[in-house]
């Protein structure tokens, strides 16, 4: 059972190596290397299985079943892809490190995907502290932009006059109410400041319009200028007004006598209602955006945060860094075996059979090609690959080279060679008589 179970696995090891076991069987001596090329695809993909077991687990909070699934898929795409990048790497050739280069860029890629949630997993302790001092620090960040902020300003508004109202009617309207914090005193307060401006310009406009200016062309008491006259007395008429509300106002929130108190005391219980509306809204506004921000703050531990948080502990500790960047070198070196397996090893007995295997298929189809071209035509090997597809007894069946292939070819090469060999024959004497 255990040889069983041997057999199996190292042909599942020379599978993932992308190697021919009918050539293999052939180069015995061979076996090893593609069991270690195997062996590291088979590495990388366990690797890319637990990089994303930890990353969904620490990122998405699924459960054990949904992890292993995504994972197991995440590994066999790992495999697959490792498999082909070291089955297509040419083991000799002109230009071929041009080939290898993207295989090997793409592998550095994989890599950098895998090896990182293995990085944030291993140094999961830090990287914790640090997120529970970046949430702390976006808390207090929240906090004072929420007092400073529009919001707060309003509220802290709203709560201060609500106070000075309750005064005033727990007082029984005997304590007055200071005008710099009366609602309607600074109502009329912006009211006048804006009256004052519009009498201001109407009067430069009627002044202008009278003895001329950059934009009047023609002065005189015309239209216009009886126009911006009105203009001007109608503000007026509206600031002296609003300043004759002001006085009353600071006369009403500052006289005394029974008569006065409950006038106060009715006007501070109507107005009560309305401000205390306008607090509670804005406070529940408040809390709304505060539970809000706590439960985003409080599930922000994704991995955004956690590579902020891994950089920040870096940053700040040579120590960290240092092992951060040799522990990633390191897992991402592993990774990027099965294509670096692949270049390091040169040709063996296995390249040189399987390139005279690909070489007798070749001959095979010439052969096929001159069978078919009996009426003279030309034949191409797409037309043959076509009618073996329609014609499936005619198939070509591939054979590896028998000892008469071998030595047919070998003969053909020595008859192509040129002779490199010196003359022998008898030199011509120098300076002789010829």
């Amino acid at each position: 059972m255990l040889a069983a179970e041997r057999a199996v696995m190292r042909g599942f090891l020379i599978y993932l190596s992308g190697a021919r076991p009918d050539i293999l069987a052939r180069c015995p001596t061979e076996t090893p290397k593609f069991l270690g090329i195997g062996g590291a695809v088979l590495i990388t993909s366990l690797l890319a299985f637990i990089s994303m077991m930890f990353a969904l687990v620490s990122v998405m909070g699924a459960n054990v079943m949904t992890t292993s699934v995504f994972s197991l898929m995440w590994a066999l795409c790992v495999l697959h892809l490792d498999r082909w990048m070291v089955t297509s790497l040419s083991p000799r050739g002109p230009g071929r490190f041009m080939v290898v280069l993207p295989r090997v860029l793409m592998s550095l890629l994989m890599s950098i995907l895998i090896s990182t949630p293995l990085v944030l997993q291993i140094f999961k302790p830090e990287i914790d502290a640090q997120i529970v001092a970046i949430q702390k620090q976006r808390t207090e960040e929240f906090q004072r932009n929420l007092t400073e902020g529009r919001l707060g300003s309003e509220i802290a508004r709203l709560a201060e006059v609500v106070r000075v109202l309750r005064n005033v009617i727990n007082s029984g309207g005997e304590k007055g109410i200071d005008p710099d914090v009366d609602p309607r005193m600074k109502t009329l307060q912006a009211a006048r400041i804006k009256a004052q401006q519009d009498a201001d310009k109407f009067y430069d406009e009627w002044q202008c319009q009278l003895y001329g200016g950059e934009q009047c062309e023609v002065r005189g008491d015309g239209a216009l200028a009886r126009k911006a006259q009105e203009s001007y007395d109608s503000a007026r008429r509206r600031l002296d007004a609003l300043t004759r509300q002001i006085d009353d106002r600071k006369k009403f929130l500052t006289a005394s006598g029974e008569q006065a108190n409950q006038a106060r005391l009715k006007e501070a219980t109507d107005d009560l209602r309305g401000y205390q509306d306008q607090l509670d809204r804005r406070l529940e506004q408040r809390e709304a955006l505060r539970e809000n921000f706590n439960a985003e703050n409080h599930n922000s531990g994704g991995l955004l945060l956690r590579l902020q948080a891994l950089n920040e502990v870096s940053a700040r500790d040579s120590t960290v860094y240092a092992a951060m960047v040799l522990l990633f070198l390191f897992l991402t070196l592993i990774e990027c075996l099965p294509v670096a397996v692949k270049l390091m090893q040169r040709p063996g007995l296995y390249e040189r059979l399987l390139a005279e295997h690909e070489y007798a298929v070749l001959l095979e189809l010439e052969a096929r090609i001159a069978a078919l071209d009996h009426d003279g035509a030309r034949v191409t090997l797409e037309e043959v690959w076509e009618r073996e597809e329609h014609e499936p007894d005619q198939a070509v069946v591939t054979r590896p080279p028998t000892d008469e292939d071998r030595q047919a070819q070998q003969d053909r090469e020595l008859r192509t060679m040129r002779d490199a060999r010196p003359p022998t024959g008898p030199r011509p004497a120098e300076g002789g008589d010829g």
